[in-house]
């Protein structure tokens, strides 16, 4: 008796559309197939807070701070209250874990990344303050609010 191995080739199409599909929790996501796309999953949380002064020290209120960080949490901004303080919510989010990978955790489940600090006036940058390592919590409840002081540079013009 003689064995025949028929071999077929799939287009990769359609085993992307049905790794897609398979995605779902029974929360409609992958039911529709390749119209119904998995939630993007959201990895860390982190909140970053201080105050804008004056070189002398002074609080400024009303300034916009900008903190640009790697992709998956990209820009986010908040204002400065009448103290001069400011608190900036960040997530970590990506769709795709294959193209962009989840960072590695530390044993607390933490892990950390560089965020740049700007200040933002009329739509642009006006000045920027350097890097910060910003630590992220595994969840919503266990935020660790990293605390930075950014002074205004003295030759920095009137908003």
């Amino acid at each position: 008796m003689r064995m025949v191995w028929t071999l077929t080739l799939v287009p990769t199409c359609i085993v992307a559309a049905a790794l897609l599909a398979s995605c779902g929790d029974g929360d409609g996501c992958g039911s529709g197939g390749a119209t119904a796309p998995c939630p993007v999953q959201t990895y860390g949380w982190a909140r970053v807070g201080g105050t804008v002064l004056e070189e002398d020290a002074t609080p400024v209120p009303g300034e916009r701070v900008l903190f640009i960080c790697p992709d998956g949490v990209g820009a986010n901004d908040g204002l400065s209250d009448a103290e001069g303080r400011f608190s900036i919510v960040l997530t970590y989010s990506v769709a795709d874990t294959l193209q962009q990978p989840f960072p590695p955790r530390q044993p607390d489940g933490s892990f950390r990344f560089e965020c740049e600090a700007s200040l933002f006036r009329a739509g642009t940058v006006v000045a920027r303050w350097g890097t910060y390592e910003i630590p992220f919590g595994p969840s919503e409840a266990e935020i660790v609010q990293g605390e930075v002081e950014l002074r205004l540079p003295g030759n920095l013009p009137a908003s």
